[in-house]
């Protein structure tokens, strides 16, 4: 392939060519359609941060709200689907809300012909797991490889720009893109960061230290709660209801950055996800499942679950333990599939979210259980699902150059190819005591790099901690009468139950002394039934307005 064509002129020719999936090779955010006589052939780039791709058995379009209007009776909400998205706070792809209609998966080709579908993905786990392990590498080697790559990816992106941004947090991979940048750019460069007013967990004082490093300009701003406002601005941009934890942070860091007009922005988004995460939980999981004890979780969450009311300082040891006996699904702080079927006027049993599929995996070994994790639950969930895609989106809503060098394919290929120590530290029973690294080799080449406050810190907690969302009571007021009043609510809950989980969630929030997880677990289940509530208005029903109170 020669990457000095225009790449539209390139796209064409290759796909003319019949070899579409050479599209795979290339750099960048990126959605492409072509079409002649024969066929259709539609793509998105390896992590999904180019233009949404929807289709049906009839119709395609970059706007899921488009089949309002090729196809009439065929906009219509999908049961199963709002389940999950109350459950997990994203629907679970390539499924969509709308019945029928599904979405092209991040590195996906769909050929359409002769009028049947015909779906290839490069994001596949057979090819990871051949990738996994596939370097004999030192310790030494990784490190001058991690470093080049690193450095080419930036040096990619700034090339002949002038004015360079960086979305900057406070830790290793901001501060990696920060160090990585000075290694290849002497140019102007800002960073911004985002904070929480009255945090005691804020890293803003962090990034500040990052800044000032590196002789970049540094911009930051706090969030007070009041910007939960503005909701109703990105429900409307969201084609499918979506919420986590972090979106008001992409949204309001989106929104200031826009200001500064600069030519590309770098995010450290994914990188995470990339290694591997949740190490501790999986080991636990692999040596409770090896000893036989997984029965006696099973009794002790129930245990739990049944005392939780009457000994609330029990809600912890259950959160950990709910954790740890279902590691191998992904990860929920919405309903549990009993609050759902209690929450419905209509039951639909059980919610199906174990991703690893053990059994069909031929999941045998602790290794085999970090390849099937990292990749089902770690990088295609939660990486491309939802950090990737939660980024790109706020980033388009306000069009802003968000690019992401830890997901450049030779990256995501390297990282992939090591061995698991490089990735995660230590042998599983010093992973299941906390003992081991996370993004070991990632840690190992910046710890010379970044300062001591940086490389030094312990792993701090919730950097969106979304009661802040909820403390004014005027606007907690407002947020419970636009879910109560929505259509949904009409149309699929049962009342009574909606009532008890607001009520619920006032008493957690006004109590000084329940667990901070404990709040932030109420408090997302509430804003997926906000987001879904606006969703349902403005997408479904129709209606105009772009602030909370327009929806009273």
């Amino acid at each position: 392939v020669d990457f000095s064509e225009n790449p539209a002129e390139l796209f064409f020719r290759i796909t003319k060519e019949g070899k579409p999936e050479k599209t795979m090779l290339f750099y960048g955010a990126y959605t492409f359609v072509y079409y002649d006589h024969k066929q259709l052939i539609a793509g998105r780039d390896i992590i999904g941060a180019g233009s949404p791709f929807y289709y049906s058995d009839r119709f395609f379009a970059s706007s899921l709200g488009a089949f309002k209007h090729l196809d009439q009776g065929v906009f219509v909400p999908d049961p199963e689907s709002i389940r999950y998205f109350l459950h997990l706070g994203t629907v679970l792809a390539p499924q969509t809300l709308i019945h029928g209609i599904r979405s092209l998966l991040p590195g996906e080709l769909l050929v359409s012909s002769n009028g049947t579908l015909h779906l290839q993905n490069f994001i596949a786990y057979d090819r990871f797991k051949r990738l996994y392990n596939g370097l004999r590498i030192s310790e030494e080697e990784a490190l001058t490889n991690l470093r080049n790559l690193h450095q080419a990816a930036i040096r990619r992106r700034v090339q002949g720009k002038n004015k360079v941004a960086l979305l900057l947090s406070g830790g290793y991979d901001s501060g990696g893109n920060l160090a990585a940048l000075r290694e290849v750019y002497g140019g102007k460069a800002d960073g911004y960061s985002i904070g929480f007013k009255n945090d005691p967990w804020s890293e803003l004082p962090l990034a500040g230290k990052l800044a000032k490093t590196f002789d970049v300009g540094f911009h930051h701003y706090q969030i007070d709660g009041s910007e939960i406002q503005f909701l109703p601005e990105i429900v409307r941009h969201l084609d499918n209801p979506f919420h986590e934890n972090g979106l008001m942070v992409n949204y309001c860091v989106m929104k200031m950055v826009q200001h500064h007009n600069a030519d590309v922005i770098l995010g450290g988004d994914g990188n995470d996800q990339l290694y591997g995460t949740g190490s501790r939980e999986m080991a636990l999981h692999h040596l409770l499942s090896s000893y036989g004890l997984r029965p006696l979780q099973r009794l002790l969450a129930c245990g739990l679950k049944a005392a939780g009311n009457r000994f609330p300082r029990l809600t912890k040891v259950a959160f950990h333990n709910n954790r740890i006996l279902h590691s191998n699904s992904l990860d929920s702080f919405g309903f549990s599939a009993a609050e759902l079927n209690t929450l419905f006027l209509e039951s639909a049993g059980d919610i199906c979210t174990d991703v690893l599929k053990t059994n069909q995996l031929k999941v045998k070994s602790f290794d085999d259980l970090f390849v099937a994790h990292s990749f089902f639950k770690s990088f295609l969930h939660d990486g491309l699902n939802l950090i990737i895609y939660k980024a790109s989106t706020m980033a388009t809503m306000f069009d802003q150059p968000l690019s992401f060098p830890y997901m450049d394919n030779d990256m995501v290929e390297f990282v992939w190819s090591l061995p698991r120590q490089l990735r995660v530290s230590g042998n599983i029973k010093e992973m299941a005591k906390g003992y081991s690294v996370s993004k070991y080799l990632h840690k190992q080449y910046l710890k010379d790099k970044l300062p001591d406050e940086i490389t030094g810190k312990k792993k701090q907690g919730g950097f969106a901690p979304l009661p802040v969302f909820f403390r004014d009571e005027e606007q907690r007021r407002i947020i419970f009468e636009i879910i109560r009043k929505s259509d949904v609510a009409d149309e699929l809950f049962n009342k009574t139950c909606l009532e008890k989980i607001l009520a619920q969630l006032t008493i957690v929030l006004d109590d000084d002394k329940a667990w901070f997880w404990h709040k932030q677990n109420m408090a997302c289940k509430v804003m997926n039934l906000l987001v879904l509530s606006l969703w349902w208005d403005i997408h479904y029903k129709n209606r105009e307005g772009a602030l909370l109170g327009d929806f009273l």
